[in-house]
């Protein structure tokens, strides 16, 4: 067996990313995950599928470039060998592959960097891998142990975003304000949070602020799946129906059909643009009335 190696002598990544130019900030990473996992691998974990090569740390000292350094930090890692990359990809919508994958098997390496323990080799399955890396749990690797639950969709945390409005108010100082919900793991969800960032900021001063699930008050943070945030779009000072406008023009284009968002697609389709298919805008200073 070799022994796991510094991310940069080793194939460490799944898809290369931009962000990883500067490996120790922390919005270089999937904080929603106890691991320090890059956003080179939302691709893998939206999926749940980890391929041969990857190599995974359980700090993100492993990325900053001095890995004397990083032995002081990094306790564990793991280097997948198996399954093959690109080797029977699942088809289909998002939710069913990252199910299907979930029971899949996964091979690979458990090292702890720096200490004379042995390399192990261990055969589970991708959706303990991907609960060892959520929670930090080496235990969730083994097959004796109860079988960890699977994240809930991203849809679930559209459907919570009122339990956001307390702190929506507190952070904006009673200003009016656009929750919604970002996959770090869906390209289409993250284009669509850049879109209403960009354009709340030109068109209404808008300061946007990312928070996980946990700080923005929801209740099933913890079930929630880890590569979701909650975005608040702080404005000024504007009329709803102005903001609405700005909202309509950037969003009716999606029409809610990202992953997990098909139903409220639909009702779109039937019933014209709808805000809350994408977000919860609110006036807590009564800056103009809601449309009823």
């Amino acid at each position: 067996m070799t022994p796991l190696t510094h991310p940069d002598q080793s194939k460490a990544v799944s898809d290369s990313d931009p962000a990883l130019q500067a490996p120790d900030s922390a919005a270089n990473f999937l904080q929603g995950f106890a691991w320090a996992l890059p956003r080179a691998f939302a691709k893998a974990a939206a999926r749940c599928r980890f391929e041969e090569g990857d190599m995974l740390y359980d700090s993100p000292a492993a990325y900053a470039g001095d890995w004397n350094r990083a032995l002081k930090h990094v306790k564990h890692a793991i280097q997948v060998r198996a399954p093959g990359r690109g080797l029977k990809v699942l088809k289909g919508g998002a939710d069913s592959v990252f199910e299907k994958n979930w029971h899949s098997e996964v091979r690979l390496e458990l090292q702890s960097p720096g200490a004379e323990a042995p390399v192990r080799s261990v055969t589970t399955t991708q959706g303990r891998l991907y609960a060892t890396l959520w929670h930090g749990d080496l235990s969730l690797l083994e097959p004796d142990t109860p079988e960890p639950d699977q994240p809930l969709a991203f849809r679930e945390a559209h459907k919570a975003l009122a339990q956001a409005l307390p702190y929506a108010r507190e952070l904006s100082a009673g200003r009016p304000v656009f929750v919604m919900a970002r996959d770090l793991a869906s390209k289409t969800s993250q284009a669509r949070s850049i879109k209403v960032e960009s354009a709340l900021r030109r068109q209404h001063g808008a300061v946007s602020h990312c928070v996980m699930p946990r700080q923005a008050g929801l209740e099933d943070w913890d079930r929630l799946s880890p590569t979701v945030e909650i975005v608040f779009h702080v404005m000024p000072s504007a009329a709803y129906e102005s903001i609405h406008d700005t909202l309509r023009l950037q969003l009716r284009t999606t029409g809610g059909k990202e992953e997990g968002d098909k139903e409220e697609g639909a009702k779109e389709e039937k019933g014209g643009f709808r805000l809350s298919a994408h977000g919860l805008l609110e006036m807590f200073d009564d800056q103009g009335d809601k449309p009823t």
